[in-house]
This record gives structure tokens, sequence and C-alpha cells, in this order.
């Protein structure tokens, strides 16, 4: 699912959500787990995942430096990029703390890039 010189920097299994008003909204149906990737390419971070048993895409986000990654709970965490806020529920706090790890240090990283460094995908 990547796409020309992009590369997995990484990968876990995450049942993912997006908060539609104050409610979550499950993107992938009900106990149904997605493949969730942190894809770097030249000087950009996109997130996607997709239904494991389907390969439907149900996220395909670009990071940027004002992307937010917060843990809600000990396997549950929000990503926000513009107005936009998924959840992600994993299989153990060690999954959402390794998924925080790897989204925090892209983020960070966009971050240090100049401005007219960071490509936009």
């Amino acid at each position: 699912m990547s796409s020309g010189n992009e590369r997995t920097l990484y990968c876990v299994a995450a049942m993912v959500y997006r908060l539609e008003g104050s409610s979550w909204e499950s993107l992938g149906g009900a106990d149904e787990w997605s493949e969730l990737h942190l894809f770097a390419g030249d000087k950009s971070y996109r997130l996607v995942a997709w239904i494991a048993s389907s390969s439907e895409v149900i996220v395909n986000v670009n990071l940027s430096s004002d992307s937010r990654f917060t843990e809600l709970g000990e396997s549950f965490c929000e990503f926000a990029e513009g107005e936009t806020t998924f959840g992600m529920y994993f299989d153990s706090e060690e999954d959402a703390a390794a998924t925080k790890i790897a989204i925090e240090g892209a983020v960070q990283q966009l971050g240090s890039m100049p401005k007219d460094v960071v490509r936009e995908t």
C-alpha cells in the first residue's frame, strides 16, 4: 500500500475509529482488526490503515509538524491531523506505547525540517 519511494517504518495491528462529533465510529466494523502502517517518503510521513481481512484502506493521512498523538487509556490512543481525529485500540499497552514513539518521532522530524523542505504528498 506504499507508493513510490516510501518504506514502512512501523506496523501494528489496531482497531481504528474516527471521532464523529462526540462519538467514536468504527472504521472497520465491530471487532475488525486493521494493519496500521507508518510510511516514510522523501521528506514526508504518512499514516495508512487497511482492514486486515479485505485490504480496504480506511486511513490515509499525511503527517505534519502539527499532528498530535495522545494516549487516552492503557491501549487506546487518538491521532489528530487538522480537523480529523482517529482513535486506535491496540492489543496491548506496549503496542500503544510503541506506536506513540514511532508517530511522535516522525512528527518531531517534520518539525525540525525547514518548511520549504517538507514535502506534501
